[in-house]
C-alpha cells in the first residue's frame, strides 16, 4: 500500500490537531504520515514538525473551497503509489470523495458524527467510496459496516501525576477556548473570580480568530493586563503548573482538548458536551461544568483556590491521579 497523508485544515490547538498533533508525537518513525494543511502552520509548529522528522506541505490558505483544495491537491497526490488519504475535517470530506474516485484509499476522522455541513447529492452518493470512518457515536450517513467506533482511543492510566503547590500570589488558570462564544463565558467567569482573589492570572489557549476576540473582550472587562495569550500545547506546558485547566466549547474537539491536559496533574474543568461526557463515560476524571454557568465556574475555581492557600486536598481530582495517555494500537490497522 502506498504512504499515508493526512489531511488538516490548520493547526489550530483546539481543533483536529488537538488529536493528531499528539498522534504525532507517539508514532514510530517507520509509521510517520505526510502532512498537508490547508493553512500554513505557524513557525513554533514548523521546528517542532522538522524536530519530528515529518514531511509536511501547505496548500496555503485555509479558505480554500472544496473544489480549490482538490485541484491543490491533485497534482500532489498522483506524484505518490496509491497514497491513502486520511481526512482530518468534515469541510475535507468532498476532497476525499474526489480522491477515492482518483484511486486513492481514503478514512476519515469524525469525532462528533455529526451531519456534514455541506450535502450536495453526489457528494452523498460517493461516501461509500470512504474505506473507514473513525466515528465517537453512530452517524446515520454513514455505512455502520465502514465505522470504527473510537470508545478508547485514549484510555486512562494510573501513573500518579501531581503538580507542585503553589502560592496564593502566583495562582494562574488556563482557559482553553474554541470559539468567541466561549472565550467571552471563560473571561466574564474569570472577572468574577478575580474579584476574590486579585493577584490571579490567566492564560488563554486558542486559535488566533479567537484570541482577536479574547483581546477586544478582555479590554472591555478591564483583564486586558494579566492575560497571556498561547497558541500551542507546548507552550502552555512549559507555563504550567496552573491552578486549573478550564477547557469551554461545545465543538467536536473539546473532548481532545481537556484529555490532553489530564497528564499535568491538575484539576480539568470541562463545559459539559458529548466528547466530554463520553470521556468521563470511559473513566477520564474531568470535572463537568454546565454550560453558561459562569458563576458555577467562578465558584468552582473559588474552591480551589482556597485549597491552595490552605495546603488541604484538592477539590476535583482523584486519589490515583489518573491521567491520559494515547491508545494508538486502535489505529494499528490503518497505519500498516
Amino acid at each position: 500500500m502506498g504512504p499515508r497523508l493526512w489531511l488538516f485544515p490548520d493547526a489550530d490547538p483546539v481543533g483536529p490537531w488537538a488529536r493528531g498533533g499528539v498522534m504525532l508525537a507517539h508514532l514510530p518513525a517507520n509509521r510517520l504520515p505526510l502532512l498537508v494543511f490547508r493553512a500554513e502552520p505557524d513557525a513554533p509548529i514548523r521546528s517542532e514538525l522538522d524536530g519530528l522528522g515529518v514531511e509536511y506541505y501547505s496548500l496555503g490558505k485555509k479558505g480554500l473551497n472544496p473544489v480549490a483544495t482538490w485541484w491543490k491537491l491533485r497534482s500532489f497526490l498522483r506524484k505518490l503509489q496509491s497514497p491513502r488519504v486520511h481526512v482530518w475535517d468534515l469541510e475535507d470530506l468532498t476532497v476525499g470523495v474526489l480522491a477515492a474516485n482518483d484511486g486513492c484509499q481514503v478514512s476519515c476522522e469524525v469525532s462528533e458524527g455529526r451531519v456534514p455541513p455541506r450535502i450536495f447529492r453526489w457528494w452523498k452518493q460517493g461516501l461509500n467510496r470512504v474505506s473507514h470512518w473513525y466515528c465517537q457515536g453512530r452517524s446515520p450517513w454513514v455505512d455502520p459496516g465502514k465505522v470504527k467506533e473510537v470508545r478508547g482511543w485514549v484510555r486512562v492510566s494510573s501513573r500518579e501525576t501531581q503538580a507542585p503547590r503553589m502560592a496564593p500570589s502566583d495562582l494562574s488558570v488556563l482557559l482553553v477556548a474554541d470559539s468567541p462564544r466561549a472565550v467571552r463565558e471563560g473571561l466574564w467567569a474569570f472577572d468574577i473570580f478575580k474579584h476574590a482573589w486579585p493577584g490571579a492570572g490567566l492564560k488563554i489557549l486558542a486559535s488566533p480568530s479567537t484570541q482577536k476576540t479574547a483581546r477586544k473582550f478582555s479590554g472591555t472587562l478591564g483583564l486586558g493586563a494579566g492575560i497571556q495569550f498561547l497558541q500551542r500545547w507546548s507552550e502552555a506546558e512549559a507555563h504550567s503548573p496552573v491552578l486549573a485547566v478550564v477547557v469551554l466549547g461545545s465543538g467536536p474537539w473539546t473532548g481532545d482538548s481537556a484529555l490532553r491536559a489530564l497528564s499535568w496533574g491538575v484539576p480539568v474543568l470541562a463545559e459539559e458536551s458529548g466528547p466530554v461526557r463520553r470521556a468521563i463515560a470511559q473513566g477520564a476524571p474531568l470535572h463537568p461544568v454546565p454550560g453558561g454557568d459562569r458563576a458555577g465556574l467562578a465558584a468552582a475555581l473559588q474552591k480551589l483556590a482556597v485549597a491552595e492557600k490552605e495546603g488541604g486536598p484538592r477539590p476535583f481530582t482523584f486519589p490515583s491521579h489518573l491521567c491520559a495517555t494515547f491508545d494508538l494500537p486502535f489505529y494499528s490497522d490503518d497505519l500498516d
